[in-house]
């Protein structure tokens, strides 16, 4: 009987150790200062090299390569095709993951 007692214990412990695990790691709700009500951030500038995505998502189509990754890009008002291949300067906001570029000029 001792060992049923035991294993309803142990059970509980591993129990709340994983509710507690889950909650630490779970997302914040709450939105970061440069933030806007429409999930856009605040402008951001990054330096990079331009390559087209072979296969485009819905979000992005071309790729940025910084010296701290790859970063997502797509554009409405700016033509990207132009500057691939080229090391550019982007400045614009993200949406989500991705970054939608207001300007492009190439770095020489």
């Amino acid at each position: 009987m001792k060992w049923i007692f035991g294993l309803i214990v142990l059970a509980a412990l591993i129990g709340g150790g994983y509710y507690y695990l889950v909650m630490m790691n779970a997302p914040s709700t709450t939105t970061t200062p440069t933030e806007q009500s429409n999930g856009k951030t605040a402008a951001r500038t990054v330096v990079g090299t331009l390559t087209k995505v072979q296969n485009p998502k819905d979000d992005y189509t071309h790729m940025l390569t910084t010296s701290s990754g790859l970063v997502k890009l797509n554009s409405y008002s700016v033509q990207l095709d132009e500057y691939v291949g080229k090391k550019v300067e982007v400045v614009g906001q993200n949406s989500g993951t991705t970054l939608f570029a207001d300007s492009v000029t190439v770095i020489q």
